[in-house]
This record gives structure tokens, sequence and C-alpha cells, in this order.
């Protein structure tokens, strides 16, 4: 296409430019609409040249072009309802509303860390270990969160060991500040 061979000339002139790289994903995005393959394949080579460009924005932007602007307000309505339920103390019905969520939104790992929690304090340990999983080893967000609540799980479940070491990747990525240093103290030392 010609917004391709212009983007090449841009880049082959200047190839350290983000704004050349970043307008012609949006202009392509624009022409082609969400869930375009070479969108993303475009945003993956951007992240490869640009390693130190914000990797927050970067993952909007990559939840946007993957859905719908529609199906991103929809999850948004169900992760509410959601958050309500769990507010409520109602964890099943919590863990329900975010599990539709995902199903408009599936590139937004807080849906899948609501569902865990909320089935985790409904007792469905099963569901609860499968999305914290999501969470840790596909989305791997590095804020310690769904290591320090599968970690509290493990300890309960009697697995000291595994739960320790992930308490204690909780506090290394500094979660809650002192608090997962004081429970990781707690149980594991």
């Amino acid at each position: 296409t010609e917004l391709q061979k212009a983007f090449q000339i841009l880049i082959s002139l200047n190839r350290g430019n983000e704004s050349h790289w970043l307008g012609y994903i949006d202009a392509k995005y624009q022409i082609s609409g969400p869930k375009n393959k070479d969108v993303l394949n475009t945003l993956d080579k951007f992240q490869e040249k640009f390693p130190n460009y914000n990797q927050d924005l970067l993952k909007g932007i990559r939840t946007l072009y993957k859905s719908k602007v529609s199906d991103i307000a929809i999850g948004e309505s169900f992760s509410e309802r959601g958050d309500k339920y769990f507010k409520e103390k109602n964890y099943q019905y919590a863990a329900e509303e975010y599990e539709f969520a995902l199903q408009f939104a599936a590139e937004e790992y807080a849906y899948y860390e609501n569902a865990a929690i909320s089935y985790y304090l409904a007792n469905n340990i099963d569901k609860a270990i499968k999305y914290f999983d999501k969470v840790i080893y596909d989305f791997k967000p590095g804020d310690g969160k769904s290591e320090f609540y599968k970690g509290i799980l493990l300890i309960e479940l009697d697995s000291l060991k595994p739960g320790c070491d992930l308490l204690k990747k909780s506090v290394e990525m500094e979660f809650s500040g002192s608090s997962s240093l004081d429970v990781y103290n707690n149980f594991c030392n």
C-alpha cells in the first residue's frame, strides 16, 4: 500500500524516530480497524526497536488495537458489576462478572487477576489458580499482586515452599510496600 511504502521511506531516512513508527501504526489501525495482524506485528517490532518506550502505554495501545472500542466499554461495564459484587462480598458473582468482562477485553490482565482473587475468596481454588497462573506466567505485569495472593492460597493449602517462593517474588516486586514483607516473614521465616 501507499501508506506502507511511505513508512518504509521514513524509517530508511531516520530509523530512530518513534513518532514515525507510532504515526504509521495509528494510521494503519485507522484504516484496517481492530485485530489487524499487520498492526499488531508492527507494534511488536516497535517494542523491540524501542525497549525503553513507556511499556504501560504500549500495553494500553495493544489492548485497544486488539479490541473494538465498544468491546472495551462492555468489558469495563462487566468489570464494574464485578467490583460491586466484590464490595458486597459476593465473590462468586464477582468472579463471574470478571469472566464476562474477559469475553470482551481478553487482553486486560486485571480482569483475570480480579477473577482469581474473587474465586479464591469464594473458595473455588482451581479457577483461582488457573487465573493467577494466567496473570503470572502469560501477562507478567511485574507488580507482585497475583504472586502475593497465590502465595497465600498455596500456604493455606499446606504448600509452604511454593507459597513462600511466590511471596518472596511479591516482596521483590515491592507489592503493597512492607506489608508483603511482613506476611512473608510471618509465614516463611
